[in-house]
C-alpha cells in the first residue's frame, strides 16, 4: 500500500537559540509554523518537551489533528547518530547523547528522522528551492561557523562515518587565526561572523575612525556582522576593508569546493548572505578566475531561496524522502 500524500509533514529545525515547527504538505505548502526560544539551559528534557508543545501548537494552528500527521523531519546542530535518532555531541545544545527522536516517535506515533541542520537545508532548496532540478550542488550556511550539505547525483553525501561536509574546518591559510576547534587557519575562522568582528574590533582598537564604532553605540561588545554590512554601505573604509578580507577567504574556500566536487550550483545561505551585494561578488569572481577550468564554466553561485524557513522546511523534505525510499522497498 502506497503512503498516504494526503496526510502532512511535521519538520523541526532545531537552534542553540531559537528552534521552529511547521506543517508542511508533500507540494511544499507550509500551513503552520511556530517560532519559540530554545531553553537549553533547562536541559535536554525540557527542550524535548517543548518541541512537543510546539507540535501540537503547530497542528492546531494547521487545524489538523495528529492523526493527519504521516512523519516527523528533524535538523539539529552537533554530531548524530542517524540511524538510532542519537545527539551524539552538540556544542550548541550543550548535549552529549540525547535521544531525539523516541520521544517524537512515542508521542505521535509515526517515523521520525533526524538529520544535520544544515543538510536538512540542502535538501530543502534542493527540492523547492534554489537547487531545484539539480543533482549535484553544495548548500552552504554563513554565520557564526560556516556549514554545509552536499548533494552528489541527487544524494545527501554523509561520508564514512557521518562526517562528510564539515567545510567549515578546511585549512584555507595554515598560517592563519586558531579555530574552535584547535585548529589553525580553518576556513569558518577567516570567512565566518566572528572572524568579521575580530578584524573590526581591531581596526577600532589601533585608533581607526569607522562608523562600525558609532553604529555599535562606541561598545565593541555591540559589534555583529550586520552592524559592519550597514557601516559598508554606508561607505566606511574600515567596514569596507573588512568584507575585502572576508570576500577574498570566502572565495577561496568555494574555489577548492568548485574544483574538488564540480557542483552545478553553491547555494549560499545564513545570516552573512544577507550583505550579499558587498559579500560576494569578489568571492564569485575568483571562482570564475580561480578554479579548475570545466567546473568553473558550470558552476554558478546562487542565494537561498528559502532563506530562514530552509531548515524547517529541509526537515520536512527529510521526512518526505525517507518515506518515499520505504515505499519503494
Amino acid at each position: 500500500m502506497g503512503i498516504d500524500k494526503n496526510k502532512k509533514i511535521v519538520g523541526v529545525d532545531l537552534g542553540g537559540t531559537t528552534f521552529t515547527v511547521g506543517i508542511m504538505d508533500f507540494n511544499g505548502n507550509i500551513l503552520s509554523s511556530v517560532d519559540t526560544d530554545t531553553p537549553v539551559e533547562n536541559g535536554p528534557s525540557a527542550v524535548m518537551g517543548k518541541i512537543l508543545d510546539n507540535i501540537d501548537l503547530a497542528i492546531n494552528e494547521a487545524k489538523l489533528s495528529r492523526e493527519d500527521i504521516l512523519g516527523v523531519g528533524l535538523g539539529a546542530p552537533g554530531i548524530l547518530d542517524v540511524e538510532r535518532g542519537i545527539n551524539i555531541f552538540s556544542p550548541n545544545l550543550k548535549w552529549h547523547n540525547v535521544d531525539m527522536v523516541t520521544p517524537i516517535k512515542d508521542y505521535l506515533n509515526v517515523p521520525v528522522f533526524i538529520e544535520n541542520d544544515v543538510r536538512v537545508a540542502a535538501l530543502g532548496e534542493r527540492r523547492f528551492g534554489a537547487g531545484k532540478g539539480r543533482k549535484y550542488m553544495i548548500f552552504i550556511a554563513l554565520g557564526t561557523g560556516i556549514g554545509s550539505g552536499i548533494i552528489i547525483n541527487g544524494e545527501l553525501f554523509r561520508g564514512s562515518i557521518g562526517g562528510g561536509g564539515e567545510i567549515g574546518h578546511m585549512v584555507i591559510d595554515s598560517n592563519g587565526p586558531k579555530c574552535n576547534c584547535g585548529n589553525y587557519g580553518c576556513f569558518e575562522s577567516l570567512a565566518a561572523g566572528p572572524s568579521m568582528v575580530a578584524r573590526a574590533e581591531k581596526a577600532i582598537k589601533s585608533g581607526l575612525e569607522t562608523k562600525v564604532f558609532e553604529l555599535a553605540e562606541r561598545n565593541i561588545g555591540n559589534i555583529t556582522p550586520a552592524i559592519i554590512y550597514q557601516a559598508a554601505k554606508l561607505g566606511d573604509k574600515v567596514a569596507l576593508d573588512v568584507f575585502r578580507e572576508t570576500s577574498f577567504y570566502l572565495g577561496l574556500g568555494l574555489v577548492t569546493l568548485t574544483t574538488v566536487f564540480n557542483p552545478e550550483c553553491i547555494i549560499i545561505g545564513g545570516g552573512i548572505a544577507k550583505s550579499w551585494d558587498i559579500l560576494m561578488p569578489p568571492a564569485i569572481q575568483m571562482v570564475k578566475t580561480r578554479s579548475f577550468p570545466g567546473s568553473r564554466d558550470v558552476v554558478e553561485i546562487i542565494p537561498s531561496q528559502l532563506g530562514d524557513s530552509a531548515g524547517m522546511i529541509g526537515a520536512c523534505v527529510l521526512a518526505i524522502e525517507k518515506l518515499e525510499k520505504e515505499e519503494e522497498l
